[in-house]
């Protein structure tokens, strides 16, 4: 609160008009205030609008790749996301002035950890006779068994 001089001797009016020219000059300093904050949430807003897609359609993916469970777990792994962001106007915004943003994602998704080997599976049927080997080599020539 503003203590406001005074003399011995001034009017009543004299202390109101300074009361109210003070009151005023403070009335004023506070919307000046106002008008500023406004201005910088309406900024913060613009800017927002220009980097937060307002549309699911605006959310684009870019390159996917994959790897491998065991390279995405290591310890100093970095598995990439990367946003692009690109901005275009509204086409329905009336007046012109407003900006949506596009996200183009690009990353690489792991793959699950490898599973349990399953269990064996039934036999099969017998296959078809392969072809015939070649001949085997010349045994040994001579009395293999007794006459009797």
């Amino acid at each position: 609160m503003k203590i406001i001089g005074m003399k011995e001797g001034q009017a009543s009016g004299s202390a109101s008009d300074s009361a109210q020219s003070s009151t005023q000059t403070y009335q004023n300093q506070l919307l000046k205030n106002l008008d500023t904050k406004m201005q910088q949430i309406t900024n913060m807003l613009d800017n927002l609008d220009r980097t937060l897609p307002k549309y699911v359609k605006d959310i684009i993916p870019g390159t996917i790749t994959m790897i491998s469970y065991e390279d995405a777990i290591k310890p100093n792994a970095l598995n990439t996301i990367k946003i692009n962001v690109d901005n275009y106007s509204d086409p329905q915004d009336t007046t012109g002035n407003s900006t949506n943003a596009t996200w183009t994602i690009d990353m690489q998704i792991p793959m699950g950890p490898k599973g349990n080997k399953g269990d064996k599976g039934p036999i099969g049927p017998p296959g078809k006779d392969g072809s015939s080997g070649p001949p085997g080599d010349s045994g040994l020539r001579g009395p293999w068994f007794e006459k009797i």
